[in-house]
Order: C-alpha cells, then sequence, then structure tokens
C-alpha cells in the first residue's frame, strides 16, 4: 500500500493514490503523475524545498482523478518510443520583502545625543522585526555608524549590509538601505546633487540608489527617497515636490535608457497625497518616465485601486497615504501584495514613528531551467541503459 504525503505548512490532506492493479509500476507512476499536476494547478507552496514521504503500507482509494497515457502508447516498449524534447520548467522562486519605513527623527545632534527616546527605539525595531523583511529603506535616520549600533543592539545582528549617503550639513536626517546578509549590496549610489537641482530646498534631502542580489543571482534595485514635508502647506511646498519629482524621473530615464527590463522599486516617504489637485502631477512625473504610451512604473497598491494610510496625520492634514513604492514594468508582475503593516493606535507601532511601514511582497523573476544532457547532447531519457530500458518494458 502506498500513500504519499507533502511536507509543507499550506496544510494539505495526504495524497492518495488508486489500488493496485495488475500493472503495479505502470499505474503507481500514472497515479503520482497526475498527483503531482493537481498539486501544481491547486496550491503555490511558499518553500524553496520540498520533501515527499511514500509509506508503502497506508495506500488506500481516493477519488481524485488521474492522468494517464493514451491506451496505444501504452502497449509500446520504451525502446521503440520516440525520443521527446524536454520542455523547460519554470522555477518559482522564492518571496522576498522590501519595507519603507520613515523611523521618525532617529538621528544623533551634533552633540551626540540621540533625539529618539531609547523606548521609542526599541517599538521600531519590533516593528521591523515583525514583518522580517529582506530589505529596509529607511527615511529620517543618522549616519551609519547609528544604523550599525541599532542593528547590532536592536535587530539581532540581522542586517549587516548598510547603505548611507551624503552627511547633509543643513540637516542630519538621512535616507539610508539595510539587508540580510543574503541578499548582497552590489552597487550603490547617492544622487544628492541631482535630487537637489533647481529646487528651493535642495541639498537637506538625498535620493539614494542601491543593487541587491540574492544568493540566486536575482538582481534588483530599490531607491529611497524622502521628499519635502507639507509643513507651511501643500499649495506653498507642492512646487518643492514636483521638482523633486521631475529630477528623479530623469535619473530614472536614464536607468532605463540603460536597461529597459531592469526590475526597479522607487520607495519612500513622497509627501504627497495622490489624489489632490497638487499631488496629481507628482505621481504622474513618477510613474511615466519615458514617452512609452504605457506607464513605466506603477504603484504597487494604487494599481490595484487600493489606498492606505501611512501617516497618523494631524488637525490639518488626517491619517493619509504619504508613503509610496513604484515598481517597474518587469518587476510590477512580480509583485506579490503590498500593505501597510501594524496599527497607529497599538503599540509597537504607535510609539515607534507617527508612519507605518509599507511592506511589498515580490517574487524573484521566474526562470527556465533546460533538463540536463550528457556529453553526447542526449538527455537522461535518450541515455537510459539497455538494461533499464527492459526492465521498463517489462514493467509496461
Amino acid at each position: 500500500m502506498l500513500q504519499l504525503h507533502k511536507v509543507t505548512s499550506v496544510g494539505l490532506p495526504p495524497l492518495r493514490c488508486r489500488e493496485l492493479s495488475a500493472s503495479p509500476g505502470k499505474t503507481y507512476l500514472r497515479a503520482l503523475m497526475g498527483q503531482f499536476a493537481l498539486l501544481g494547478l491547486k496550491t503555490a507552496p511558499q518553500t524553496d524545498s520540498v520533501q515527499w514521504n511514500l509509506k508503502p503500507d497506508r495506500l488506500k482509494p481516493a477519488s481524485l482523478p488521474m492522468q494517464t497515457a493514451p491506451e496505444e502508447h501504452s502497449q509500446l516498449p520504451a525502446s521503440q518510443l520516440a525520443p521527446v524534447e524536454p520542455t523547460p520548467l519554470r522555477v518559482v522562486r522564492p518571496w522576498l520583502k522590501l519595507m519603507s519605513y520613515n523611523a521618525e527623527q532617529f538621528y544623533k545632534t551634533g552633540k551626540g545625543k540621540l533625539t529618539k527616546p531609547q523606548a521609542a527605539v526599541e517599538s521600531l525595531a519590533e516593528a521591523i522585526r515583525a514583518e522580517d523583511p529582506e530589505v529596509i529603506a529607511l527615511q529620517e535616520v543618522g549616519d551609519r555608524k547609528l544604523l550599525e549600533e541599532f542593528n547590532r543592539q536592536h535587530l539581532h545582528n540581522r542586517y549587516p549590509n548598510i547603505v548611507t549617503g551624503h552627511i547633509s550639513t543643513e540637516s542630519p536626517m538621512q535616507v539610508a538601505l539595510m539587508s540580510k546578509e543574503n541578499i548582497k549590496v552590489v552597487s550603490s549610489q547617492s544622487h544628492w546633487k541631482e535630487i537637489g537641482k533647481s529646487a528651493k530646498y535642495g541639498g537637506k534631502r538625498d535620493f539614494l540608489e542601491a543593487t541587491f542580489q540574492t544568493d540566486s543571482g536575482y538582481r534588483f534595485t530599490v531607491y529611497n527617497a524622502h521628499c519635502k514635508s507639507m509643513n507651511g502647506g501643500e499649495a506653498h511646498t507642492a512646487p518643492v515636490r514636483l521638482q523633486e519629482a521631475t529630477n528623479m524621473a530623469e535619473i530614472l530615464r536614464k536607468h532605463l535608457r540603460r536597461e529597459p527590463d531592469a526590475h526597479i522599486f522607487l520607495t519612500g516617504d513622497m509627501n504627497t497625497l495622490y489624489d489632490s489637485t497638487y499631488g496629481k502631477p507628482v505621481i504622474n512625473k513618477l510613474t511615466r518616465i519615458t514617452d512609452d504610451a504605457e506607464p513605466d512604473l506603477a504603484e504597487v497598491m494604487l494599481k490595484d485601486g487600493k489606498a492606505e494610510p501611512t501617516h497618523s496625520g494631524h488637525d490639518q492634514y488626517p491619517d493619509s497615504k504619504l508613503d509610496y513604492t513604484f515598481a517597474s514594468r518587469p518587476l510590477a508582475k512580480q509583485v506579490v501584495k503590498a500593505y501597510v503593516a501594524g496599527d497607529f493606535k497599538q503599540e509597537p507601532w504607535s510609539k515607534a514613528s507617527d508612519h507605518l511601514p509599507y511592506v511589498t511582497v515580490f517574487e524573484e523573476a521566474a526562470r527556465s531551467v533546460q533538463p540536463q544532457r550528457s556529453e553526447s547532447g542526449q538527455s537522461a531519457a535518450e541515455s537510459m541503459p539497455r538494461s533499464l530500458k527492459r526492465k521498463l518494458d517489462r514493467i509496461a
């Protein structure tokens, strides 16, 4: 008796094969192929590998349909079957998380005093640990030394890859990127000069770029931004944000010209109301980068008609969406879901910041894998030993 179990966390019932008949090998193989086909259609395991346990003492009849080969083909000996060119397999890659998080004034003053209370720092770390992202894009943070200390003391040293940019003499608040040990930084660049070009508020905000590579070789680029706040009123400050968006679009345009199929995220605190008269032009600048008819980037929630507040707001502006993550066209296809984590009124988020973490879950780009061939150019089936073919003929 045989019973097939899939060891994974998705909670599937045991997969059973029908009673073995006069041709046990062929019937079992047919049943096994049918069960694999059904599993591939109905489930999406989130693990890199799957373990299978075969228990030959517990086979029971099951109602699941089985796929069978045409009868005329099944009567042919294996040695007479025409070789079939193997079909490339689509490999489903692991899911990754990108978190954009405004840490709300997490830096040290010129005298070395931390501006954020220790309890708030721990709450910030707890909010990050709760989501366990692979890459974190932080805004309103201090220098590299502070982030290394934060990683070591509060994040259990899980984010050793830290990218920081230009240190402004006018503002201690910076943007930064952190990634887990297996998400390597391939390259990084500060666009501090470009982001402030022609902007009245220029020189105080950075625009940081980093390209990451997973242990499987998949690469993606993250741009992290922090635009001018609306302090002083949306109408009064809107021209500054529009100029910053124009400068960011020019940087992205150059990137897309070099790599039209690049996997790019643009994320951060844009301090922009997407549905306001002053905010719509900013969003348009950040989505239509080139002259293509289709948008070059898509906001990962707005593209599905969704929007959730990311900022707790105040008297003048209620809870609103100020944080955004845009994905380039190829990468947008890999986005699984996007959400705002936590609650403004509950700990640790209420103590951590006046923003909530904005999380994007995406899948590594799928790639096709050709079945391995021998040195003679034959596939495994074509180069099968004659003795094994004879055994298969007897089973059939």
